[in-house]
């Protein structure tokens, strides 16, 4: 009698199981398959940059990762050196940020490995802010002068009878056609060589200080792009930072531009996605 009831037990166990496991069941696995990222981005943090992608605070950029993971992009951080990072790390589709930091410097090695980076065709953005606090400026410049762009050390505010136009001054891209954008308290850059503007203010205080953005796209190489405005990526709050005006519209089609992304003939990048 025992051995009968054994027997039935493990009859109905093993159809217990074969239920578990049978074919009806493989679509819900091939369901849960991530697609693969349409392009990388990695926030590099090896000189204990300042900011980070994943901080959802108000000086942070969750909501920047967020936007970018909806557009098909997958985010990391790098803690190694640079030139082990970007022995893997490199070609066409992969974008590496280079936020700033308090008074570090970059090693020759650091900019041998960023410019090589570039010419697998990687795309480059650096981020930078006023006023070269901590010298920051100072350890971007060693690199981005070479692409003929300077972080200078003062500050580009508009002109305007209130305090939002002239900390949050109206700017334009003509280079991605978007319309109101507004940095914050942003750094002007000087351009030299085939350096283009990529942000300019509608109504800067001074002349001299109207470009807040700029890009070097050198034939043979990856686009690379200084924005000298970090809140513009911030979280901040919902009438502020990347939420302002159209700053989402600009920092999303930027990085769909250093992804590679063509402009088509009406002047607009086509989604990631496709």
């Amino acid at each position: 009698m025992k051995t009968a009831l054994g027997l039935a037990f493990v009859l109905m166990l093993g159809a217990c199981t074969a239920e578990k496991t049978s074919p009806s069941d493989a679509p819900e696995e091939k369901a849960q398959s991530v697609a693969p990222a349409v392009f990388k981005i990695v926030f590099d943090l090896s000189k204990e940059q300042i900011y980070s992608p994943f901080d959802s605070h108000f000086a942070g950029m969750s909501q920047l990762t967020e936007a970018l993971r909806k557009e098909g992009a997958e985010v990391s951080v790098n803690f190694r050196d640079l030139r082990t990072l970007t022995q893997q790390f490199k070609g066409p589709g992969h974008i590496l940020v280079l936020g700033p930091a308090l008074e570090r410097k970059y090693a020759p090695e650091d900019l041998e490995a960023i410019y090589s980076f570039r010419r697998s065709g990687g795309g480059v953005l650096v981020i930078a802010e006023h006023d070269n606090f901590f010298r920051h400026a100072d350890m971007h410049n060693a690199l981005t002068e070479a692409w003929g762009i300077q972080i200078r050390a003062t500050t580009a505010d508009g002109k305007g009878r209130s305090f939002d136009e002239i900390q949050w001054p109206f700017s334009h891209s003509n280079r991605l056609g978007i319309q109101n954008i507004r940095p914050m308290t942003a750094a002007p850059l000087k351009l030299t060589r085939d350096a283009q503007p990529l942000i300019k203010v509608d109504k800067p205080f001074r002349a001299s200080a109207e470009v807040v953005a700029a890009i070097s796209e050198t034939k043979g190489q990856g686009p690379a792009a200084v924005v000298a405005d970090a809140e513009m990526f911030w979280n901040m709050t919902r009438t502020t930072g990347m939420s302002l005006g159209s700053n989402q519209d600009f920092v999303l089609k930027l990085f769909r531009l250093l992804a590679g992304r063509d402009l088509d003939q009406t002047g607009t990048l086509q989604p990631l996605k496709t």
